[in-house]
């Protein structure tokens, strides 16, 4: 029996071990990615950028620590998430949190909501263009059809500001 017992106490052990090295994993992750959102925001409050600066801006990979989340807001999708990958003025290629058969293929979306950590805007109308849902690479890209002056520039302030923070 002791020897069951100091089977099963090395087990345990290891579990605990395993468990605490997730336990930090994680939290570090987290505090990772709190800190990239904490430079981000400093460096778009202490850089003013150009309005030339603000036109030249490009397709931009998003880095994973940084999450920028958009959520649908139109009734038949109401509340479901997906996290950005890459987004340009004219469009995103998101990950979602849901059932890719939730979204066919060019469904108009309205009043789809993006959280950034310097601001939050709305796209009146975007239109879903691709949906790959391979195992190892499940996304949706949307075209963006209609999107108000106002939250245009939220927009382009972001895109601008992240642009920038990267090449730093």
């Amino acid at each position: 029996m002791s020897k069951m017992s100091g089977i099963f106490e090395f087990i345990v052990f290891l579990a605990v071990g395993v468990i605490l090295i997730a336990i930090i994993y994680i939290l570090q992750e987290n505090k990772k990615k709190k800190r990239i959102k904490r430079k981000f925001k400093q460096f778009s409050e202490n850089h003013k950028l150009s309005r030339e600066e603000l036109r030249t801006v490009p397709r931009i990979s998003i880095p994973e620590a940084m999450d920028i989340i958009l959520t649908l807001t139109d009734n038949d999708y109401f509340g479901l998430k997906a996290h950005t990958l890459n987004m340009s003025l004219t469009g995103f290629a998101v990950k979602p949190d849901f059932p890719l058969k939730k979204l066919p293929l060019n469904m108009i979306i309205k009043n789809a909501e993006v959280a950034t950590p310097i601001n939050t805007f709305v796209i009146r109308e975007m239109k879903a263009i691709r949906v790959d849902d391979q195992m190892d690479k499940r996304l949706i890209a949307f075209h963006i059809e209609r999107i108000d002056g106002e939250q245009f520039e939220k927009l382009k302030t972001f895109m601008t500001y992240l642009d920038h923070f990267l090449k730093k």
